[in-house]
């Protein structure tokens, strides 16, 4: 990869990321333990499966977008290799 394009890559990605550092959890996430525990158990056990499932999904689509990263890099270095003559 040229150096140009990684540094047009780290730019783009730091693009995307900057912005979610200022992200926070709404009140019923941040504070799920607040009293509720002793009054209803069943909204903290479903409010934990619901974080579970996020960071699964989170996961989940953090891995099919490496998976093409990886893919679509590795190509382009074909690609390059191919066109330049070099095996």
């Amino acid at each position: 990869m040229t150096q140009r394009l990684r540094a047009f890559l780290f730019a783009l990605a730091i693009a995307v990321l900057a912005p979610l550092s200022g992200a926070e959890a709404c009140v019923g996430c941040r504070q799920v333990g607040d009293g509720v525990a002793k009054v209803e158990p069943q909204t903290i056990q479903a409010g934990f499966a619901l974080s579970w499932s996020v960071l699964f999904m989170l996961a989940t689509v953090i891995g099919v977008l490496t998976f093409l990263g990886f893919f679509i890099a590795r190509t382009v270095a074909r690609l390059d290799r191919t066109h330049s003559g070099q095996p």
